[in-house]
């Protein structure tokens, strides 16, 4: 075999392991965001669920983002009536979530060296109502640390799920 022949298998090998290792990196992040989609799921089946006010905006204002983009929502009401030119109160808390959430997605969209999801909650007072332990919130079963909570019970599958897409491909 000539010289010629052997640096091309090892292109040829080289491009394959690069092309499977960026399969493997896109199926990670396809399992990380798998496993936050559970995380929140969990919070809105098992206590201590996400506390709901007035309005809801705490629960809604979770948002999932990776190198991939925003997989939880894409434009918002708040957004939309901005363009049409109204704004109420409600649009004006929704838009100040669709901010954070563009904040977090431009930080995990900056790294291209390994997967990375952000996962979370946008409204400006999340942190504050999540280490609440003594308040007596109105939804029943809701309760502080919701989130440590559901992300402590799914931790153990974390790797399975990554596993599992991988496994799949």
């Amino acid at each position: 075999m000539s010289m010629h022949n052997v640096n091309d298998d090892l292109r040829k090998i080289t491009t394959n392991i690069n092309k499977n290792l960026k399969t493997i990196k896109n199926d990670s992040l396809k399992g990380m965001i798998e496993f936050f989609i559970d995380v929140r799921r969990l919070m809105d089946k098992v206590p201590p669920l996400v506390p709901v006010g007035t309005t809801g905006n705490l629960r809604s204002s979770w948002f999932v983002v990776s190198a991939i983009g925003d997989v939880s929502r894409e434009e918002n009401n708040a957004t939309k009536n901005k363009k049409a030119g109204r704004l109420s109160v409600n649009d004006k808390i929704a838009q100040d979530n669709f901010v954070e959430t563009q904040k977090n997605r431009a930080i995990a969209s900056s790294n291209t060296s390994k997967p990375l999801v952000i996962a979370g909650f946008s409204a400006n007072y999340a942190a504050y109502v999540h280490e609440m332990i003594d308040a007596n919130f109105q939804r029943p079963g809701a309760g502080a640390k919701f989130f440590e909570s559901a992300l402590n019970t799914k931790a153990r599958e974390i790797e399975d799920t990554i596993a599992r897409k991988i496994k799949n491909r």
